[in-house]
């Protein structure tokens, strides 16, 4: 028998997600229209600008930027079609499969999950390639007009890929939230801020480099360690977003979280050390500054998440807990469940602080970042201050957390879902109502500074008086004590929770008892004929 050739091997390797995809994409006339009104634009507007320059006068200046007004004006097409139309489409797609009319296509199919979310991407791409590809000669071509360079060309149109690819990613994961039609039609318009912000920060940042030269740039080591920790970034922020999409995916019996909780793990440790590395070459803690303000948040947000998670595990999941203790601890925080969740969040929120503190012990005073405040012209390491303000934004979720739990628990005994709207909804009314009541105290009188005691379980607030560079030390004092109190009551409240998911926590044991014996039959024989005997 003929073994099958490379073709046939890399034809099996495909994604069918992929093929139907593309497929169904190419023979779309919404994606062809799209496509050609992209190119007779983009000839359009090329065609008006030299036209608009020629009958100017420009042309034969020396020292015009034709090249550079044509290549702004081609990129916002560009990054306007691809940030709204590949995103929507392929976020519709997905929300329309993952209805609850259609959810059961995602259910009986034999593809795992990561194939299913893995393909929707993959065709994203292959369509943002297209587009990019029907581009970048346009925009290639305005070198010839003067005041642009290749390299800046180049090195924006990857810039620009990079974001589309990311903004694809954050409308897949829009789209596999489960939730109904009001919620998910939120999610959207969501979803569409976003992209609109992250529009016009990328346009508004890709033209400062064009003023600023993006080749002199390149010759800077500050630049180019700027730019792997923005690839950092986006790396991590598609990978968390492609775990959690996958997790969301699976049906609800499996281990949800274990992949995005390793992805995370990982992308902390990958992202401190890098970052310490670049700063420890480049002579400032910058780097490292900026992984601890995305880091924490991000910790905030997966604390959220693992709140609202399960505090039982089913078989299927209890099967594949280790038996031996020794590896039931680590198992533990990376299983999905609210207590393992919080507890490896805690875990990661102390380590970022103990990773602070070595940079500040072991960095002298050059190879930090300082601010003058007040007349005095005292000095205050940039790094400690930016960690405490993100911390506050932790601990106030952190505490507004357990304090949810801790009424449901009284409350709603061990229905574990919607706790995340418990705590939304004490984080309103503890933020809002005694800074009116204080208003209503006071009246016109009441200063925020001086009357900060109406604003303590304020989590804005806490932020700005820990991070306020001009400092005033009672007000921080105040905020820190308070949250640090509240967040030590809210955990010995829950101490009995955590210690129950504890010892829930054990590989499944089958509890059904063998089947009885049967009971011997007795077969009773007939009584035997005496008169026919006889004869």
């Amino acid at each position: 028998m003929k073994s099958p050739g490379i073709l046939a091997r890399l034809d099996d390797a495909l994604n069918p997600i992929v093929v139907k995809e593309l497929r169904q994409a190419v023979q779309s006339r919404f994606v062809v229209a799209v496509l050609l009104l992209f190119l007779m634009l983009q000839l359009l507007f090329m065609g008006i600008s030299l036209i608009g320059n020629s009958i100017d006068g420009r042309l034969e200046q020396s020292d015009f930027q034709a090249g550079r007004d044509v290549f702004a004006l081609l990129q916002g097409v560009l990054l306007a079609t691809c940030m709204l139309f590949l995103p929507a489409y392929t976020g519709f797609r997905l929300a329309a499969e993952r209805s609850d009319i259609n959810v059961d296509l995602l259910f009986i199919t034999t593809l795992p999950s990561r194939a299913i979310i893995s393909g929707k991407f993959i065709a994203g791409v292959v369509l943002a390639v297209m587009i990019f590809s029907a581009c970048t000669p346009f925009m290639a071509f305005t070198y010839f007009l003067r005041g642009i360079d290749l390299p800046s060309i180049f090195f924006i149109i990857t810039l620009d890929f990079v974001v589309v690819l990311g903004s694809v990613m954050l409308a897949i994961f829009l789209a596999v939230i489960p939730a109904n039609r009001v919620l998910k039609a939120l999610l959207g318009v969501v979803g569409l801020i976003a992209l609109l912000l992250v529009f016009a920060m990328t346009l508004s940042s890709t033209l400062m480099l064009l003023d600023f030269g993006v080749v002199g740039m390149f010759e800077s080591r500050d630049f180019w360690a700027i730019i792997a920790c923005m690839a950092l970034g986006v790396i991590g922020f598609n990978a968390l977003l492609y775990t959690w999409s996958v997790g969301l995916v699976n049906p609800p019996s499996a281990n949800r979280a274990l992949p995005s909780r390793l992805m995370l793990t990982g992308l902390w440790a990958v992202g401190g050390a890098l970052t310490w590395f670049f700063s420890r070459e480049i002579g400032h803690d910058g780097p490292l500054m900026a992984w601890v303000v995305f880091s924490v948040p991000l910790l905030a947000l997966y604390l959220v998440i693992a709140i609202n998670e399960r505090e039982h595990w089913t078989p299927r999941v209890a099967r594949t807990i280790p038996r031996r203790w020794w590896l039931r601890v680590p198992a533990f925080l990376f299983y999905s469940g609210a207590a393992g969740g919080i507890l490896h969040a805690l875990l990661l929120f102390g380590l970022t602080w103990a990773v602070v503190w070595g940079w500040r012990e072991s960095t002298p005073a050059a190879g930090r970042t300082f601010l003058f405040r007040g007349s005095m012209g005292a000095r205050r390491d940039m790094l400690p201050v930016a960690f405490e303000t993100v911390a506050m934004l932790f601990l106030y979720l952190y505490c507004y957390g357990l304090t949810a739990v801790a009424l449901r628990r009284l409350f709603a005994r061990e229905q574990a879902l919607f706790t995340w709207v418990m705590a939304v909804t004490l984080m309103a009314l503890g933020s809002a109502l005694p800074m009116i009541l204080g208003f209503l105290v006071h009246g016109s009188r009441w200063n925020l500074f001086q009357d900060y005691g109406w604003t303590l379980f304020n989590p804005i607030s806490g932020m700005i008086a820990v991070g306020e560079v001009v400092g005033r030390p009672q007000l921080r004092d105040a905020f820190l004590l308070t949250v640090l109190i509240w967040a030590g009551v809210a955990t010995l409240l829950n101490v009995p929770w955590f210690l129950r998911q504890m010892a829930r926590f054990r590989p499944y044991v089958p509890t059904t008892a063998p089947a009885p014996a049967p009971a011997p039959v007795t077969v009773n024989a007939a009584p035997a004929d005496v008169t026919r005997s006889a004869t």
